[in-house]
């Protein structure tokens, strides 16, 4: 077996340059590329149509999944807010969600929870909202630190809400004792599906 996989790229190449079929397939070959360097570099607006086309399937396919035309609209205008307007956007975002006695905290004693509220089963929850700029992550001090807001607050269930991402050892943290995180990624395509309009 492995004596014909050898054979075949040496046949091939036989065929190509040994055969009258062969020589006119390369001929071919070669004359269409020069055909579209040439047609490319004389006129720049069939390029950029090319360059178009080339890049409209991805932006397509980002589009439809969510990735791309959310975050891109949504985490700019999310990071102009002040830390209490981006508290009161994820408060608005609750509702839709099926969130009921949804109320604001902050202040020096929140202990790190910015958001009170109930779930669909009547269970309080405590969010903690934190407006960070993309390349800043969440560590897991900073779970640690809402685990103890979550304690004073006697919530049952706890949410943290960014706009950035989370470290490696917070997401471990965060699935260890139950808490969801919300990164700016799904948060920004939380705000696109519920038409929610971020205004500084």
């Amino acid at each position: 077996m492995r004596q014909r996989l050898r054979r075949i790229p040496a046949q091939a190449g036989r065929w190509l340059s040994g055969t009258s079929a062969g020589r006119l397939a390369v001929g071919v070959a070669l004359w269409l590329v020069v055909v579209i360097v040439i047609v490319l570099i004389a006129n720049p607006a069939v390029w950029a149509a090319f360059a178009a086309g080339a890049l409209c399937p991805v932006s397509l396919v980002l589009a439809f999944r969510g990735d791309w035309l959310p975050r891109a609209s949504g985490l700019h205008g999310l990071l102009n807010l002040t830390p209490r307007q981006f508290e009161e956007i994820v408060a608005d975002l609750l509702h839709p969600l099926g969130y009921t006695e949804i109320r604001l905290t902050g202040g020096p004693r929140d202990i790190g929870v910015d958001v009170l509220c109930r779930d669909p089963s009547g269970a309080v929850v405590a969010i903690q909202c934190k407006r960070y700029q993309p390349d800043r992550d969440i560590s897991s001090s900073a779970v640690q630190t809402f685990m103890g807001g979550m304690v004073a607050h006697r919530a049952e269930i706890g949410i943290i809400v960014t706009t950035s991402e989370f470290s490696g050892p917070a997401r471990e943290l965060a699935t260890k004792h139950g808490i969801r995180l919300i990164d700016g990624l799904e948060l920004s395509r939380l705000i696109h599906e519920h038409n929610l309009v971020v205004e500084a």
